[in-house]
């Protein structure tokens, strides 16, 4: 019986995607930890407006890398979903050709 084979490259690709998504994963909890840390585990009345605007503020200073590392993210995992299709295509064609062949 012989082996199905996946094209290695391909398999590697995705688990250095993976790495690369975890890594930006944490950056954006680290940039999201430095906005609402200041604020520690206040009730919203116990939270000053300025201290809501300073939050409001960071955000927004801060919501283009958020956009920027969410959209490298998107890209990788729809790179990732289009690689495993077509491996997993490969995949089933190449035994469904062996069970008809």
């Amino acid at each position: 019986m012989k082996k199905m084979k996946f094209n290695i490259n391909n398999v590697e690709s995705v688990n250095a995607h993976l790495y690369e998504l975890k890594e930006l994963t944490n950056t954006i909890d680290d940039l999201l930890r430095n906005v609402v840390e200041p604020l520690g585990n206040k009730k919203w009345d116990d939270i000053t407006e300025h201290e809501r605007l300073m939050t409001v503020y960071q955000l927004y200073r801060d919501s283009g890398k958020l956009t920027t590392l969410l959209g490298l993210m998107i890209d990788k995992l729809l790179d990732d979903g289009k690689t495993l299709e077509h491996e997993i295509t490969n995949y089933y064609l190449t035994r469904s050709k062996k069970g008809n062949g």
